[in-house]
């Protein structure tokens, strides 16, 4: 599945055959610095990367069997797993609805929401008022299969919620942008948690939350718990697939593209003549759509509702996914949703580092930032095509070759990194002399007596010195 139609670096496009590129989302793998580049430097061309691939169809590796094992793994999962691992995987799958919906917005059209909780607390509430005053009601006139009959019209009220709230929310917040945008929905989000925290006319319980029970419907004679583990692990499978069949649909639409070209130049855009304030109006409603959903059901999952699903901390829960799982993949945020859940439930298992979890999150993030700049998710295709390199050096040319495939590339990497954390140091150093230049008067730019003046010719801080290695583009470095 792409989720991104964009020229490669050979001028082709996702919807192009070609014979050399075989990447499922996101960026050739040339321009990630990894696998691209190391084939070219061993002498093995486009040539050994299409026989690689074309081998690994031939012996079964196609995505859609892939696609399929991922698919099985999940069905399974209540079978081999045990139940805490269960409920765990459950609010993987609906976390991994709500970063990529919100990647809807800020991956595919540019805009960065810190207020996407509000949706998510909306839905949430819904859901929870629905059972608690029209629960009782239809129990009285539907009587055993009133709680699946509630649950239903709960999700139909809490999407309308959703939507009617997204609607103004949105019309107002596209005509900002950059931070403004941001601010603006962090505003909103903000405002709904002081509503629920005020506890208007005792509907929502301020602090102390709402619980949530789905109850036990009778079929055929039998009493099935809607709130059952299984039960529901299945229930939110089949909901978290098909968001995500809808928002890849959504991103690979007509319109999906005309967002992408939003996000890479909204100026351009309009002056074709697209109304640009119309379609992020439209992806904020819809990104918003998609976030009720995974709001509307972490509700049961958790048995409660409370007004912190829209305090700015969970807004930030997606906008962290997307950054460590890579914004520019469609699969990218679900990858860092995984990694921000697990990451954090196996700190906990050691109350040393539960501690300072907070700590190991930085870490993570800093990690990312500065060797995966396009996300995790980058970094597993980047693998993945390494990977399928060394596959075809070592058929081709046998072990020892594929050993020094393997230590060339690692060797070129490691060089790499040390150019960049010497360019790093460098501009570092720069930076102190600059702000020592100026505390003593001495950085003004036009005195053409300053030692410091970056125009001059013999100035030992000329910014463009062409001796110095470590200022120089490195084939990797991305615009």
């Amino acid at each position: 599945m792409s989720g991104d139609d964009e020229p490669t670096t050979d001028g082709s496009r996702d919807d192009e055959p070609t014979a050399d590129r075989s990447t499922p989302d996101g960026p050739d793998p040339g321009a990630l610095g990894v696998a691209g580049p190391a084939v070219e430097r061993a002498g093995h061309g486009h040539e050994r990367l299409s026989f690689t691939r074309s081998r690994l169809i031939e012996e079964g590796w196609t995505r859609e069997r892939l696609l399929g094992l991922f698919v099985v793994w999940c069905l399974l999962v209540p079978v081999v797993l045990p139940s805490f691992q269960v409920y765990l995987f459950t609010e993987f799958l609906l976390l991994a609805v709500f970063a990529t919906a919100f990647n809807l917005l800020y991956g595919y059209t540019g805009l960065l929401s810190f207020g996407h909780a509000l949706f998510y607390a909306a839905a949430g509430y819904a859901i929870a008022l629905t059972f608690r005053e029209l629960g009782p009601e239809l129990a009285g006139v539907l009587g055993g299969i009133s709680p699946l009959a509630t649950l239903l019209v709960a999700v139909v009220l809490g999407l309308a919620f959703t939507l009617v709230i997204a609607a103004p929310v949105g019309y107002l917040s596209v005509r900002l942008d950059e931070i403004y945008f941001a601010l603006i929905t962090l505003s909103f989000s903000m405002a709904f948690y002081a509503v629920l925290i005020q506890d208007p006319y005792g509907l929502t319980q301020g602090s102390d939350g709402m619980l949530l029970l789905l109850g036990t419907v009778e079929l055929f004679g039998a009493d099935v718990a809607l709130a059952d583990r299984n039960l529901y692990y299945y229930l939110v499978l089949a909901v978290a697939g098909g968001s995500m069949y809808a928002m890849w649909r959504v991103i690979n639409s007509p319109f999906g593209t005309v967002c992408r070209a939003i996000r890479e130049s909204p100026d351009r855009v309009s002056a074709l003549g697209v109304n640009v304030t119309y379609h992020q109006w439209v992806m904020f409603v819809v990104s918003a759509f998609f976030v009720g959903i995974a709001g509307l059901f972490i509700a049961p999952l958790h048995s409660i509702v409370t007004p912190a699903m829209s305090f700015w901390t969970t807004s930030a829960i997606p906008v962290v996914a997307a950054v460590i799982g890579g914004a520019f993949y469609f699969l990218g945020p679900a990858v860092g949703a995984f990694v921000f859940l697990y990451l954090r439930w196996g700190l906990s298992r050691y109350p040393a580092f539960e501690a300072h979890w907070e700590l190991f999150y930085g870490l993570v993030l800093i990690l990312v930032l500065l060797y995966f700049k396009e996300g995790a998710a980058a970094g597993l295709v980047a693998l993945g095509h390494w990977l399928e390199d060394l596959y075809g050096v070592y058929r081709t040319d046998g072990r020892s070759a594929a050993i020094e495939f393997v230590r060339s590339t690692l060797s070129e990497k490691a060089a790499a990194v040390r150019r960049e954390v010497g360019r790093t140091s460098v501009r570092g150093r720069r930076s102190a002399r600059g702000q020592v230049a100026t505390a003593g008067g001495g950085s003004d730019s036009t005195d053409p007596g300053g030692g410091s003046d970056s125009t001059d010719p013999g100035s030992g801080s000329d910014s463009t010195d062409p001796t110095d290695p470590t200022d120089r583009p490195s084939g990797g470095d991305r615009p």
